[in-house]
């Protein structure tokens, strides 16, 4: 007899569009199959096929994402958890939505969680997460599996997303001063 496990967890990536460097947190399951696998990510399933813990939330499309100001003192701007490319939603899904926004909004509030690394965390306290992956390879494959992962804890997690914040700040900052150099 197989022993399917999944946990969830938040997968890191930076990304760059419309001229902005982008660092964004979305939802993904890791799956193991009696022990093996779990070695790259996986979208996780509909609400309908996610533990009762799940249910009643809405997981597919919540992330967290932020870019860098273009304008001195090039800050990372990031609202909070949000839905992004949601194409159809009913009353039904709406609704689902709000209750999963205010489940994590009541935690952020508990832990006061202000600055985004923290507001991570927070989220992935409300929603019971277990892990952050990072992808550490550069390709443009479209496959997780093509891809190379990095595990963390919560812990771990949250202070990549605060290194790598201070990175393309540093890196905001310098592209701001050659364009300032130029002029």
């Amino acid at each position: 007899m197989t022993n399917t496990t999944s946990t969830y967890g938040l997968l890191l990536r930076r990304y760059s569009q419309h001229g902005y460097d982008n660092i964004a947190l979305s939802l993904v399951e890791r799956r193991t199959v009696d022990g093996v696998g779990g070695d790259a990510p996986r979208n996780p399933p509909s609400s309908y096929d996610m533990p009762a813990r799940y249910r009643g939330l809405r997981l597919e499309d919540l992330g967290l994402e932020g870019w860098f100001s273009s304008y001195p003192p090039h800050d990372f701007l990031c609202d909070g958890a949000a839905y992004r490319g949601v194409y159809k939603v009913d009353a039904d899904t709406a609704a689902a939505c709000l209750r999963t926004l205010k489940l994590i909004d009541k935690q952020v509030e508990r832990d006061a969680a202000r600055e985004p690394a923290d507001i991570l965390a927070s989220l992935c306290a409300a929603l019971r997460l277990t892990f952050v992956c990072e992808q550490v390879d550069n390709n443009f494959a479209s496959s997780y599996d093509a891809h190379q992962w990095r595990w963390l804890t919560i812990g771990e997690g949250r202070n990549r997303y605060r290194q790598m914040i201070r990175e393309g700040r540093e890196k905001a900052t310098a592209r701001g001063n050659e364009r300032g150099a130029a002029a």
